[in-house]
């Protein structure tokens, strides 16, 4: 990877955008990219985090799809049932009162 993608890799992992890495380049008296050069290195650090996101989710899904096939649970139509356990309540704060 080069030091560009290294860096917006960096900088997005904490959160942070261009400006702030601007910033900090600034700082520390290191010339920064452009915001043209940042957004498309952005870009292909999206790219290529949603092909190994996609990857991995299928690779993930035909494990499970095994799994199930081995401990039998199968419907009628020889169709595994993959269990899935969601939490579909939203966390709210009470501070003393509902």
């Amino acid at each position: 990877m080069d030091i560009n993608k290294s860096a917006v890799c960096g900088t997005l992992a904490i959160g942070a955008g261009y400006s702030q890495f601007s910033e900090l380049c600034s700082s520390l008296d290191i010339p920064t990219m452009s915001s043209r050069t940042f957004v498309n290195k952005e870009k292909s650090i999206s790219e290529t985090k949603r092909e190994n996101v996609f990857s991995g989710m299928i690779q993930v899904g035909q494990q499970e799809i095994v799994l199930a096939v081995e401990a039998g649970d199968i419907d009628v139509d020889s169709v595994p049932q993959i269990a899935v356990i969601v939490d579909g309540a939203w966390s709210k704060r009470s501070y003393k009162s509902n």
